[in-house]
């Protein structure tokens, strides 16, 4: 399966809610109200990163706060030593965006990031 094959796939709430009760152990996940999931129809991706990765976007309310869980999705013929920091590039471009998306943005929100 291809990018876009996992894409579609995980694109699916049913199957993202069961990514992330599944796989993820963090007690934060008890908290969240699935019934609010959103994907965002923009994804954050820079033109920079467009090249590596594909990404997903839910927008989750927590308690009254809203989360964002970034599912990115890379396939690489090879290992990739640095891919920490092509993470962080990815979650500060996504930042910016978010900051300059909304002028009254007073605190940045969680992100929990799936590769």
């Amino acid at each position: 399966m291809h990018d876009r094959g996992y894409e579609k796939l995980f694109s699916n709430l049913e199957i993202f809610q069961q990514l992330v009760t599944t796989f993820v152990t963090e007690s934060w996940v008890k908290e969240v109200d699935f019934s609010t999931c959103e994907l965002l129809k923009d994804a954050f991706v820079s033109k920079e990163y467009k090249a590596s990765f594909s990404d997903l976007i839910y927008k989750i309310k927590r308690r009254d706060q809203d989360i964002y869980v970034v599912v990115l999705l890379e396939f690489k013929s090879a290992p990739y030593r640095f891919v920490a920091l092509q993470i962080l590039g990815y979650l500060v471009d996504f930042y910016r965006q978010f900051i300059d998306s909304d002028e009254k943005v007073s605190k940045l929100p969680p992100v929990f990031a799936i590769l």
